[in-house]
């Protein structure tokens, strides 16, 4: 903390907004109710796991996995934080994100429980704090002045977010309250919680501030809105007369992927690389000037779902939060993407000083490929957000270097190669070296394939797809993908000719939050005449299922010269998945693309 907080003052960022409380975790230590520390602070350790493929604690497992910060901690960071002009503002969770609350103290739900700290992802969000019982107010309010002697901080923020309403809708308690405070509906109830909840904090001279859900049924008058779900609930809270932090996930949220995924650690999704995050204005346009007053900045947001290590918290935040600081601190008219690009070299090199693990995807060379079915040609067209005219590329496989050929426009292939790319700042690379094997599929045709071929449903186009050279680049949603489920890939490809086989290689996806898991085994075989096979060689796969990454893997197999006009390609299913799955005991994908005949 105390050394995020430095970095913070490096950019000259003046609040640090301590997420203490979700579903997952209680982090503050509690001298009123110290339930909090013994059972919320704790989860069963499925940390081994993908957040969305945790299976829940089991009946007589012992909690292990988690932790909290005392209150001689808090106020460590606290006053380390406020020498360094940085105001902390701490986050209680309120009425939703408070499963790890309910562990401790199931009779403040609607239902009574009971519960387990959740070991990963919970959706939706049913189980929360129940609005019909006094005594959820009462608790609340008891915590709430515990964490106002440790922060003195103008606002206190206590979430508002992502409340699912199911349970209020029938519960007994909730509806008694809903009739005899005259309410509409339950999105007025929860509006009713946070002006209860605003009231007691305002007594004590603190102000409110919430996710943009607080909108829903009303605002408090002294409320403060993070808008995060675009920016209509800004723009709202602002022409109400409310001061708003902006903070959307198309610009402000940090935790998502800022390069190509196939490159990246893994991260919850979406996609803010460096250039949006500096393209954001955080005053919108349709703003009048007085309405404008009421935005007091932006806010940066990194989740750890995904983020296990200081190292990898390091990689998500830098050089993004360097955009984020220069957006927040300068003029509109004064903001030059070329400027700032010009400057973060040395701004990495600060980094490198610091032992700060900055990422280098700005850095990065990509590709974006095509084919021409007629020429049989394949093009390829290099780019990278940062540096994109001094990209040198070398062929052969060799690195390239400050005397490689110079990237000035797309490369034509003609024949196999092997492509390295890198963005060259004196003389050295600035990013990583990238490789990009360039395949020109034998030509041929699918003559035989599973049956079913392929579930439409899901993804593909058929089996045709298999030999066109259109390799599938991205995710669970690039159609280029064959899928199918809970069944094996036997395919037969007509080379219209013998030909001598120096390689075969085929492309398969990994993502076990989705059921996709890369093939068991591979079986390669040859034939004259398409009737009589012999085998060509053999893959065990040794990837485990578990893995929680999820990307494209190759495997080739070598004939070793033998010859043939007839391929066949087996890949056999992994199987259902195994009992660590929330989706235990159903069949699973397999996801296939191009087969590359060489």
């Amino acid at each position: 903390m105390k050394q995020f907080i430095d970095y913070l003052a490096l950019h000259k960022m003046n609040t640090f907004h301590w997420h203490l409380t979700d579903d997952q975790g209680w982090r503050l230590e509690s001298k009123r109710y110290p339930a909090l520390t013994t059972v919320s602070a704790w989860r069963a350790d499925r940390e081994d796991l993908h957040w969305n493929a945790r299976p829940q604690q089991r009946p007589g497992e012992i909690a292990t996995y988690g932790g909290f910060y005392t209150q001689a901690d808090v106020k460590e960071v606290v006053e380390y934080a406020a020498e360094r002009f940085i105001t902390v503002v701490p986050e209680i969770e309120m009425p939703a994100h408070a499963m790890a609350v309910l562990a401790a103290f199931p009779e403040l739900s609607c239902t009574g429980g009971p519960f387990t700290v959740p070991t990963g992802s919970v959706w939706p969000i049913t189980d929360i704090y129940c609005a019909g019982n006094d005594s959820t107010f009462r608790f609340l309010e008891n915590l709430l002045d515990e964490v106002i002697t440790l922060f003195p901080s103008t606002y206190i923020h206590v979430g508002g977010d992502e409340a699912n309403k199911k349970e209020w809708k029938r519960c007994a308690k909730c509806q008694a309250r809903i009739a005899s405070e005259k309410l509409k509906n339950e999105e007025e109830l929860q509006s009713y919680f946070i002006r209860r909840i605003e009231r007691h904090l305002s007594g004590r001279g603190k102000r409110l501030i919430g996710w943009d859900e607080i909108l829903e049924g009303g605002l408090p008058p002294g409320a403060t809105v993070m808008s995060w779900r675009g920016v209509d609930g800004g723009i709202e809270a602002a022409r109400s007369g409310h001061d708003v932090v902006m903070s959307p996930t198309s610009h402000c949220y940090i935790d998502y992927y800022q390069g190509d995924w196939r490159l990246e650690p893994i991260a919850i999704g979406g996609f803010v690389p460096l250039t949006t995050v500096y393209a954001y204005e955080p005053t919108p346009e349709a703003l009048t000037p007085a309405e404008a007053k009421h935005v007091l900045g932006a806010q940066g947001n990194l989740w750890t779902e995904f983020v296990g290590t200081p190292e990898k918290a390091q990689y998500m935040a830098f050089p993004r939060i360097a955009a984020m600081a220069e957006v927040t601190w300068s003029a509109k008219d004064r903001r030059d993407w070329g400027s700032f690009t010009r400057r973060l070299p040395r701004q990495m090199e600060r980094y490198a000083a610091l032992g700060i693990n900055a990422a280098k995807s700005a850095f990065t060379v990509t590709a974006k490929d095509s084919f021409d079915q007629k020429s049989w040609t394949r093009t390829i067209s290099l780019e990278a957000e940062i540096g994109g005219t001094s990209i040198r590329y070398a062929k052969g496989g060799k690195p390239p270097a400050a005397g490689s050929a110079a990237y000035t426009g797309p490369l034509v292939f003609r024949k196999p190669d092997l492509l390295t790319a890198a963005v060259m700042e004196g003389g050295a690379p600035a990013g990583p070296v990238t490789t990009f094997p360039v395949r020109l599929n034998r030509r041929g045709t699918v003559v035989r394939s599973s049956e079913p071929p392929f579930d439409l449903l899901r993804n593909g186009s058929g089996p045709a797809a298999l030999v066109d050279n259109l390799q599938a680049t991205g995710g669970a949603k690039d159609t280029r993908w064959q899928g199918l489920r809970g069944k094996d890939l036997d395919v037969v490809i007509d080379l219209g000719a013998p030909r001598t086989l120096r390689s075969v290689t085929v492309g398969f996806y990994h993502n076990s939050v989705e059921l996709i898991f890369l093939p068991a085994s591979i079986d390669l075989f040859v034939s004259e005449d398409g009737m009589t096979f012999r085998s060509a060689g053999s893959i065990l796969n040794a990837f485990p299922m578990t893995t929680d990454r999820h990307e494209r893997r190759e495997f080739t197999i070598a004939p070793a010269g033998m010859s043939g006009r007839y391929v066949r390609l087996r890949a056999r299913n992994a199987g259902p998945a195994g009992e660590w799955h929330k989706l235990a005991g159903q069949p699973s994908w397999m996801y296939v693309d191009e087969i590359v005949v060489e």
